[in-house]
């Protein structure tokens, strides 16, 4: 998309404090650092610090961390190229992005959305003042939405006319292939003639985190239509899977109020359902277009690092969409609540029926995930032992999606005890759905990204430990990059993610600073390993600060120990896999009653004991060596 080169150009003009400071972030000196109070979770005592000089952040209370573009991702919802883009405006750099050679006579991207934004315009002009729109704003009036309100949000309304937008668009200079790539036309088919898309119906304009058009929501005005709601098609702008209604509106709502920040996502089912809750002073009101919500959607959302509500109606639809929505969230470690909406009714039918106070009080009385669908369960599946049977397995289909270990012990234990039954059945069943999480899915949306990288393969906490260390002591002193080049075998690196930074860290030239392997990862939209050197820049940062409180011995080198630490790690394994192979060796020579063979593997048991000890006592010596900051998160 960009290159590195352009990635650091956009860095080195982005200066974080200043950019924290414009987000609404109140900021005082504090030595290396200025603190204030965290825009991404509630606090009374200031624990989010930016340090100028690293160009970092860090929050203390909820473990934020990253740099200038972390935040801006962040704090505005955006997919990292959008970042790039929205901070070279600001700095006044000139982008030139990387285009894959298109087929002759295929169009740019950039006519689709301007083609998208004359369909918008004018869909919004005929509502509001031509002849053509009298459906259109009675439908409107009759759903309490003045003609101010569908200014507000460019709600338009598209004519029925056959061809409406299609000779308005051709008119003015737009090809068909234009048209047609954008989903404001269908091809002619049949013998009949290209038509527009969308024709009789209101229409709500869907924008994108670049704050485009980039397609639309058509609502049927008519009884007796094959279906209520007609969507935009996916096109180079329009992904369903990964936009959100209203999620443009917030953004702007942030920038006035950035406290908005802190409040949860109520993720609503319609576009009406939104502007109600808009309405009511629920400005974090988001809606999916007219899919379930997706892991695309959480991914987009979790970056808030705040909790989602469940703004589904209640009937069984909308119980089931719960359920399904609970399990993405499960996924990526995002915290889902429920709202307690009636039966029968949405958002929308009680802010006109009952006002926005009663809206307010009914989406912010909320049940947790769990309690939620426990209580489902039960009441589908009754309490029987076979009832507490299934409903075991619908809570662990459900959570045993997720990934953090410390909940899954919760969740386990609580199922368990809610179920009557043993924790060893639970187990199984949690088992059997990690099992089914991990497969591949068919769906619309990209696969479900967790909090954390997952190994190809099993690890251990010491492996994950080790390898953390190992990217400590790179970027904690740049200058050992020389001696893991001959030290490290990046192959023997468990960790697909870690595996990939090393790399790349390995193939630039000299002694590479983190910034200049994280600008390489960036231009290679490998947004894992990013983050993650994000991460292992906030824990120096902190190790750091730590060293500076206290004088180390003399000689002593942490960084260099972390990385002898390491290599003598992949020793140590080596020796209990050598172990291992021994022992099975010895455990065939008692089989076959071979005497030479048992003594042999014996003695070479020993031998690798005698080994591994040595190890260990070189190990508790470097650790007193190493400083003993936070361990990484």
């Amino acid at each position: 998309m960009f290159s590195q080169e352009q990635i650091e150009a956009v860095r080195q003009a982005s200066d974080i404090l200043d950019i924290v400071v414009g987000h609404g972030v109140k900021l005082t000196p504090s030595g290396a650092s200025h603190k204030g109070l965290c825009p991404f979770h509630r606090e009374k005592t200031a624990s989010f610090h930016v340090y100028p000089d690293k160009q970092f952040f860090k929050c203390y209370g909820c473990d934020a961390k990253g740099d200038v573009f972390t935040f801006v991702r962040d704090t505005e919802n955006l997919e990292f190229p959008d970042v790039v883009r929205l901070l070279a405006d600001r700095a006044g750099i000139t982008l030139e992005e990387d285009r894959t050679p298109r087929p002759t006579g295929e169009p740019e991207p950039r006519r689709l959305a301007e083609a998208t934004a004359f369909a918008a315009q004018h869909y919004l002009r005929t509502l509001l003042s031509k002849p053509e729109g009298a459906a259109g704003r009675d439908y409107l009036k009759s759903r309490d939405i003045s003609s101010d309100l569908a200014k507000a949000w460019g709600i338009g309304f598209a004519p029925s006319a056959r061809d409406w937008l299609l000779e308005r668009a051709t008119n003015a200079g737009f090809t068909m292939r234009e048209l047609e790539l954008a989903n404001l036309v269908l091809p002619a088919r049949d013998g009949m003639g290209a038509c527009d898309r969308f024709r009789d119906r209101v229409m709500f304009p869907i924008r994108n985190t670049r704050n485009q058009v980039a397609g639309f929501g058509g609502r049927a005005i008519r009884d007796g239509e094959p279906a209520k709601y007609i969507n935009t098609g996916d096109t180079p702008l329009f992904k369903k899977s990964e936009l959100l209604y209203g999620l443009d509106r917030y953004k702007d709502a942030c920038r006035d109020n950035p406290d908005l920040r802190q409040e949860p996502f109520y993720i609503c089912e319609g576009y009406l359902d939104v502007i109600a809750m808009h309405r009511a002073g629920l400005e974090s009101a988001v809606a999916p277009l007219g899919t379930s919500l997706t892991s695309g959607h959480v991914r987009i959302l979790g970056r808030s690092r705040v909790p989602v509500v469940l703004v589904f109606d209640g009937d069984r639809a909308g119980v089931e969409a719960t359920r399904r929505a609970i399990r993405e969230c499960v996924a990526q470690g995002v915290e889902a609540r429920v709202a307690r909406i009636d039966a029968g009714r949405d958002p929308f039918d009680i802010l006109q029926d009952d006002g926005p106070d009663a809206l307010r009080t009914q989406v912010t009385a909320t049940t947790g995930a769990y309690e939620f669908l426990l209580a489902r369960a039960r009441e589908v599946h009754g309490d029987s032992p076979e009832g507490r049977a299934e409903a075991v397995r619908d809570l662990a289909e459900i959570f045993g999606a997720g990934s953090d270990p410390v909940a899954a012990e919760n969740y386990i234990r609580d199922i368990a005890f809610d179920n009557a039954v043993t924790r060893a059945a639970v187990e199984e069943a949690w088992a059997h759905a990690n099992r089914r999480a991990r497969a591949p899915r068919d769906d619309d949306a990209q696969p479900a990204r967790a909090p954390r990288a997952l190994s190809s393969r099993p690890r251990t906490s010491r492996e994950a430990r080790a390898e953390q260390d190992l990217l400590l002591a790179l970027f904690g002193e740049p200058a050992l990059i020389h001696d893991a080049r001959e030290r490290v075998d990046v192959e023997r690196i468990g960790d697909p993610v870690v595996r990939k930074i090393v790399s790349v860290a390995f193939s630039l030239d000299g002694t590479p600073e983190s910034s200049a392997v994280l600008a390489r990862l960036r231009a290679l939209d490998d947004d894992d390993a990013a983050e993650q050197v994000a991460r292992v820049t906030g824990e120096l940062i902190e190790r750091q600060a730590m060293l500076g409180q206290r004088s180390p011995s003399r000689g002593a080198n942490p960084y260099r120990d972390l990385l002898v630490g390491y290599c003598a790690f992949l020793e140590a394994e080596d020796v209990k896999a050598a172990r291992a192979r021994k022992f099975s060796e010895l455990l065939e020579a008692r089989a076959t009653q071979d005497d030479d063979g048992v003594a042999n593997a014996m003695t070479a048991i020993a031998d690798l004991d005698r080994e591994r000890h040595l190890d260990k006592k070189v190990d508790g010596k470097a650790a007193e060596t190493t400083p003993k900051g936070p361990s990484p998160r």
